[in-house]
């Protein structure tokens, strides 16, 4: 049976690409400012807020969501993330080492303190051209970095093989 044995750096600045990946992922999902929209203009129609509050909270909410929110954001879960990992500094620490075991059945991923065997079908495949994202609950996921696979020479080896087990599905 063939193996594969990689590892990886996964840094703060991952864990924040990870979450504004999947908070984008959602917005783009989410028909938020459609419903935001719905519900003002029938508050409106029942008259139970002063119109122009409604509207301009409106245009606020509508604001936010489309325009703010994505430059705010990336700040957020940068503080959030630094309170998260303890750590006040602003440069981009190294969270954990993570080794990787690819096989035909499992994907197996080892940090410290912690080893988890996945089969394939309870993954599902994301990515974009920086990460691959191993999505094991609509909300967590394996992160892992393209270009921070370890060894070199098998890098390209060990991103074909896991999405050659996608194909199969």
């Amino acid at each position: 049976m063939k193996e594969i044995k990689v590892n990886y750096e996964l840094t703060e600045e991952d864990f924040i690409k990870y979450n504004m990946y999947s908070l984008e992922k959602g917005f783009k999902k989410s028909p938020a400012a459609i419903i935001i929209v719905i519900i003002l203009i029938f508050l409106v129609l029942l008259q139970d807020w002063n119109t122009w509050g409604i509207v301009l909270m409106s245009v606020w909410i509508l604001f936010f969501v489309s325009i703010a929110n994505p430059l705010v954001m990336k700040k957020v879960l940068k503080i959030y993330c630094n309170r998260f990992l303890k750590n006040k500094e602003n440069s981009w620490k190294i969270i954990w080492t993570i080794s990787v075991s690819l096989n035909k059945d499992n994907f197996t991923n080892e940090k410290n303190w912690a080893k988890s065997i996945t089969p394939w079908k309870n993954l599902i495949l994301e990515e974009n051209k920086d990460y691959i994202f191993l999505y094991t609950t609509s909300i967590t996921a394996h992160i892992i970095p393209k270009q921070k696979i370890m060894p070199e020479e098998k890098r390209e080896e060990a991103i074909d093989f896991i999405k050659e087990r996608f194909v199969e599905k």
